[in-house]
């Protein structure tokens, strides 16, 4: 397989920024779900449209993946690359609507 590239979005940064405030850890914990998809690109729940969304442990809180990050990760075939779209904490964000993720999705790759 040839290397997977891997891309955040506009709004995966700002929400990684306020994040960050609070939790210290948080990239490490990237890093570590950055191995997670270099392994598994479609890793997570279906979403539809190549679009996932992964539990990723915080590791600020002793409570594992059903306490912890959201990501949602949009995968592209065709050029071998994961676009890291959104990250918020469980606790903070019961859900984000598909149609929003759709839309951020579309919106930065202008399709």
């Amino acid at each position: 397989m040839d290397s997977l590239f891997i891309v955040p979005f506009k709004t995966f940064v700002k929400d990684v920024k306020k994040l960050k405030k609070r939790y210290k850890n948080i990239l490490d914990d990237i890093e570590e779900f950055k191995k997670v998809i270099e392994e598994n690109p479609t890793v997570g729940t279906s979403l539809g449209h190549g679009v996932y969304k992964v539990r990723v442990k915080n590791s600020n809180k002793n409570q594992g993946k059903s306490a912890g990050y959201r990501v949602i990760t949009c995968f592209i075939d065709e050029n071998n690359t994961v676009y890291l779209v959104k990250m918020y904490d469980k606790s903070e964000i019961e859900s984000i609507k598909t149609s929003k993720l759709l839309e951020i999705v579309e919106d930065e790759l202008g399709i």
